[in-house]
């Protein structure tokens, strides 16, 4: 069967799409579009396209020009978005393949940046139309937030789960302990924050207490889609690999393939 490319308008702005001389787009997005061939053993341009069967055209434009073609539906993807609540009316959201660090420049010798609260009062520049300037600009205080919630809940509730080694558990003082533990501690006692900590038989039970809004974070899960829309993550403090394990004297496992017409454990998280 013959397969039509669709003609698919891809629209990228300046942030990260360079236009050199107006004839080449360069940059990080391009970058991601283009393919490693294993048969040729060369980088190619069109290989993702003809890969899934769509043909691209690049719309250049600014950042504001670029959001406001695809929110009106004059193009069909847009480039370097970040996710926010008020974009997911018109927009469906790829995993990420680029993580942006927001940081803060200051002139040297200045002053000493040490969180958002230390830009009250201060000129502060900002790129025009970027997300977070509204939030910016109307930031409260932060120890007013957490004194609020303190003297609302008794402090800040984190709901854990007590069997979750070397991660997340409960040890023979029936103390909270672990990595995921060891974290929380120093975070609190470096922002004067109060924990209460719940204890959970299981991870539901545990997600489940904060969608009740019983509890207000968790201290270690696993970033899911299904979560996106009520939960907040953090970049990832940890990384755990994920391997199969079997008994010594049973079948060498090389792949998930050798899996087949077995009997598998496992944890439900």
């Amino acid at each position: 069967m013959q397969k039509y490319p669709l003609l698919f308008r891809y629209c990228i702005s300046q942030k990260f799409d360079l236009c050199y001389a107006c004839r080449l787009i360069i940059g990080v997005d391009k970058q991601v579009l283009r393919a490693w061939d294993r048969k040729t053993a060369q980088i190619t341009d069109n290989l993702l396209s003809e890969k899934i069967k769509i043909a691209f055209t690049f719309v250049p434009g600014t950042w504001e020009e670029s959001l406001t073609k695809f929110r009106n539906g004059e193009v069909d993807a847009i480039t370097e978005i970040s996710h926010t609540p008020e974009r997911e009316a018109f927009t469906r959201f790829t995993t990420p393949y680029y993580l942006i660090p927001t940081v803060v420049y200051t002139r040297e010798n200045s002053f000493s940046y040490n969180g958002v609260e230390t830009l009250k009062g201060r000129v502060v520049g900002m790129e025009t139309g970027i997300y977070y300037k509204d939030y910016m600009q109307a930031y409260p205080d932060i120890r007013d937030l957490i004194n609020a919630h303190t003297k609302q809940h008794g402090g800040f509730r984190l709901s854990f789960h007590k069997n979750w080694y070397p991660l997340d558990f409960m040890d023979d003082q029936n103390a909270h302990a672990g990595i995921a533990a060891q974290r929380f501690d120093m975070a609190a006692q470096t922002h004067g924050i109060r924990l209460m900590e719940q204890v959970s038989g299981s991870l539901k039970e545990a997600v489940d207490a904060v969608f009740k809004k019983e509890s207000d974070m968790l201290p270690a899960i696993v970033p899911s889609s299904r979560f996106n829309t009520k939960l907040i993550f953090t970049r990832p403090y940890l990384s755990l690999p994920l391997v199969i394990a079997t008994r010594s004297d049973e079948f060498f496992v090389g792949n998930l393939r050798g899996l087949s017409e077995n009997r598998i454990g496992m944890v439900d998280r």
